[in-house]
């Protein structure tokens, strides 16, 4: 029984070639943070997420034991993040928990699909359902150099020209202006008069 329940867990862990496609399409990005078991999985902020077109084994099996905690441990190599293709044509299931192809980071230009890895380990068979995927046209890794649902803020200063008018004041307004400017001079002079003269008067007065 043991040598049997080593060899099903080395074989989810073998070599398999490598296929790579410039077409994938993401829908939802979220973080796995519990596998419930071999095909299925939580994640933040999406909710259950079932891998589409696949069934493991029932968890009261061994070979469903397997299967969970080779999902578990892809998580463990390659980070919580994932990247869902959600069916297009159902979304959820009729356990509202969202059906999708999901992708793990390989590196930094590829991901890796772990519906399609966890069929080719042996670990889950395919299970066609009527749905937008072909599980037999899957690709083991996708081209995806870049976050898919990565927003980047940019803060952009603009600038505005601005223009300032001069308008100069008429001929008139001139005029006017030296007018009045006289007025005061010619003002101010005839009150230094009168003082100068108030102040010989007073000085005579004392005089006498």
């Amino acid at each position: 029984m043991v040598i049997v329940v080593l060899a099903l867990f080395l074989a989810c862990f073998s070599y398999v070639d490598v296929y790579t496609s410039p077409f994938i399409g993401i829908d939802v990005c979220g973080d796995i943070y519990y596998v419930v078991d071999g095909d299925t999985f939580d994640v933040f902020p999406v909710g259950r997420v079932r891998l589409a077109d696949i069934d493991a084994p029932e968890l009261n099996t061994t070979e469903g034991q397997i299967a969970k905690q080779a999902l578990q441990n892809l998580v463990s190599i390659y980070g919580s993040r994932v990247y869902l293709d959600v069916d297009n044509t159902y979304v959820i299931d009729k356990y509202n928990r969202v059906v999708a192809v999901a992708y793990l980071r390989y590196n930094s230009t590829h991901v890796l699909n772990v519906n399609k890895w966890l069929v080719d380990k042996g670990c889950t068979a395919i299970k066609d359902y009527h749905n937008e995927f072909d599980p037999y046209s899957w690709n083991l890794f996708e081209y995806l150099p870049y976050d898919p649902c990565y927003t980047k803020t940019e803060t952009i200063t603009i600038t505005l020209p601005t223009t300032i008018t001069i308008t100069p004041a008429s001929p008139s307004t001139i005029a006017i202006n030296t007018r009045g400017i006289a007025l005061d001079i010619a003002v101010m002079a005839m009150l230094i008069c009168i003082g100068i003269a108030i102040g010989y008067i007073i000085r005579g007065l004392i005089k006498r």
